[in-house]
């Protein structure tokens, strides 16, 4: 929080966070793991690669996961119309992953 002491982003008083140490925390946490899984994306393009839509990429590696042997790969483009994974038989498959 920009003005404030990691001291009083934390706590205001007390030992309890404040709702402003939780959010901070919670976006830091956040932040930690988009980089760890650009970073592990970097490594295994093919299961993890993708656009920016995290949450899309969670549905296409489940999705590749669930195929198993019949996964092929991943549509080539980041935002490819129509399909995001092709199967061995020549198959396309749309993924759709919602988090509610």
């Amino acid at each position: 929080m920009k003005g404030c002491s990691e001291a009083e982003v934390e706590c205001s008083s007390g030992s309890s966070p404040t709702k402003e140490g939780r959010i901070a925390a919670a976006f830091r946490a956040y932040i930690a793991a988009r980089r760890n899984l650009f970073a592990l994306a970097e490594e295994y393009h093919q299961e993890l690669g993708g656009n920016d839509n995290i949450i899309g990429r969670l549905g296409e590696y489940i999705a590749i996961k669930y195929l198993g042997v019949r996964f092929k790969e991943k549509a080539r483009c980041k935002s490819q119309a129509g399909h995001d994974v092709i199967c061995v038989d020549g198959k396309r498959v749309s993924v759709k992953c919602y988090y509610r």
